[in-house]
């Protein structure tokens, strides 16, 4: 039924370390008995289409062109990768007006630098795989 059709909101850590540092400092009491949902609303992706932009976004680093030529990505059931009886939520966006309001946070990091700034931090300078 799912086969990557959930969709998520991804956030970069560096965004989740900038509300959390906030809510820490708790400035003037802004984040008394409060709570937040941390997340980038703006990054609402499938699973699906978070594994095609990986792949391709891999593809651009020198090095590992054909191990994303050589990628496959499956549709796969929850029930038939977790087992019969796993539920899901199909959506997940935050709402986060709260943190925006009381905090004066809000995410800086869209999806695309996201997953930049993430394959910089793995791909660049490693050695390169070995691909048959």
């Amino acid at each position: 039924m799912d086969g990557g059709r959930q969709r998520r909101s991804f956030t970069h850590i560096d965004d989740g370390i900038d509300a959390l540092m906030k809510i820490l400092v708790n400035k003037e009491g802004c984040a008394d008995a409060g709570i937040f949902n941390i997340g980038n609303p703006a990054n609402d992706l499938s699973i699906k289409e978070l594994a095609h932009k990986l792949v391709k976004a891999v593809g651009t680093y020198h090095g590992y062109e054909s191990v994303a030529k050589k990628a496959k990505i499956v549709d796969v059931t929850s029930a038939k990768y977790y087992g019969k009886g796993y539920q899901d939520i199909m959506t997940r966006v935050p709402s986060i007006k709260r943190a925006k309001e009381k905090l004066g946070w809000s995410p800086k990091v869209g999806f695309d630098e996201a997953i930049k700034r993430t394959l910089d931090f793995y791909l660049k300078g490693r050695q390169r795989p070995a691909v048959p």
